[in-house]
């Protein structure tokens, strides 16, 4: 058994028309995101669109594959998901 077996969760993520339709043209890939969910490479991303207060039913499921730190830049806590 591999001790260093990490978990691979899914993210439910709010996101505003205009980028929903990038991400699901797969136009955009990459995101930027406060890290409150502890992304970690592999994670998976439900991005859901969102206008105004409510969730339009549109989906898209990207696979996260890379997470960049902003702290260098000074923002502290935030990253840079790139996707597939």
């Amino acid at each position: 058994m591999n001790k260093y077996k990490t978990t691979i969760m899914t993210h439910h993520v709010k996101l505003n028309t205009t980028d929903f339709d990038y991400v699901e043209q797969r136009i955009k890939n990459a995101e930027v995101r406060f890290n409150d969910r502890d992304y970690k490479t592999n994670d998976w991303l439900v991005l859901e669109e969102w206008i105004g207060t409510e969730y339009t039913g549109r989906y898209a499921v990207r696979q996260i594959v890379g997470v960049f730190t902003l702290d260098r830049i000074g923002l502290n806590r935030w990253v840079l998901l790139c996707m597939e």
